[in-house]
């Protein structure tokens, strides 16, 4: 069986990228979660699953802007070489 070589970098760009799904997903099912609790707790039906599913895709869409920002500004730090 042969030995595949992995490029770490592509790794790296892999993990990044791949999480960002998760974390919109989670985001949102969070968002969902507590508007339920809120609109059942204080009867506010359909306002508190709204306010909250936008406060949870908001937070999430930040999160993954905050990682793509931070995955481009490592690669802008090397050179056409890969090399810082």
């Amino acid at each position: 069986m042969p030995c595949v070589k992995l490029d770490p970098k592509a790794l790296n760009a892999l993990g990044s990228v791949g999480s960002l799904g998760f974390i919109m997903a989670a985001g949102i099912l969070m968002g969902w979660w507590a508007g339920t609790w809120v609109d059942r707790r204080w009867g506010t039906e359909p306002w508190g699953l709204l306010g909250c599913l936008l406060l949870g895709a908001g937070s999430a869409a930040f999160e993954c802007w905050r990682i793509l920002r931070r995955y481009i500004e490592s690669e802008g730090r090397k050179g056409p070489t890969g090399r810082p």
